[in-house]
């Protein structure tokens, strides 16, 4: 996503998670703060937002999921064709598809 420069700027945390470090969104995830923008609401309680791809520096609305906090987002991927959340391994069972 580009134009991110006048939210303020981002640097990554010791787990690659970018926040930004100035401007009126200092300390907060970047990609919360996109898919906020986006939604036009906060992030509900014990929600989570996941980068689809699991690129942390994708910004791109289009890969970012807001899902429940008991789907860890590191073992779960949106199915495109129904948009319900599997597993990693049931995805991979139906598609054939190997996530990364």
């Amino acid at each position: 996503m580009t134009g991110l420069h006048h939210l303020g700027r981002w640097a990554t945390n010791q787990k690659g998670y970018p926040r930004f470090r100035s401007g009126q969104y200092r300390d907060r995830y970047v990609h919360r703060v996109i898919w906020e923008l986006c939604a036009a609401r906060p992030v509900p309680d014990e929600f989570h937002i996941a980068h689809q791809d699991f690129d942390k520096l994708n910004f791109s609305p289009e890969n970012l999921v807001c899902c429940p906090a008991e789907f860890n987002p590191s073992v779960v991927i949106r199915c495109p064709w129904t948009g319900r959340f599997l597993s990693r391994a049931e995805y991979e069972r139906r598609t054939g598809v190997v996530t990364p």
